[in-house]
């Protein structure tokens, strides 16, 4: 199921139609634009959803744009209780 991919990779569709394309694949996505865009991300979920809402609906996704983070595990558990830090969320 490629939709299903995409939550823990959302370049898979580029990957998917440059390979079907010409059979050839696409880089590695750097750490650097993966941090990006989860930036992006949370920013834009944020916008649309307000911050609680918003911030709890991106931890299903930060594995995959932080998978290969020196200390994943550690920023990946920061990052999800972000919201129970602050009083007003």
């Amino acid at each position: 199921m490629i939709a299903r991919g995409a939550i823990d990779n959302p370049w898979i569709f580029q990957q998917a139609k440059k390979f079907d394309d010409d059979g050839s694949s696409v880089k590695e996505v750097s750490l650097e634009e993966r941090v990006a865009v989860c930036i992006e991300h949370l920013k834009l979920s944020v916008e649309h959803k307000g911050e609680r809402t918003g911030v709890l609906e991106m931890r299903k996704h930060y594995s995959g744009y932080l998978r290969g983070l020196p200390e994943y595990c550690k920023t990946s558990s920061r990052a999800n209780d972000l919201c129970h830090d602050r009083t007003d969320c």
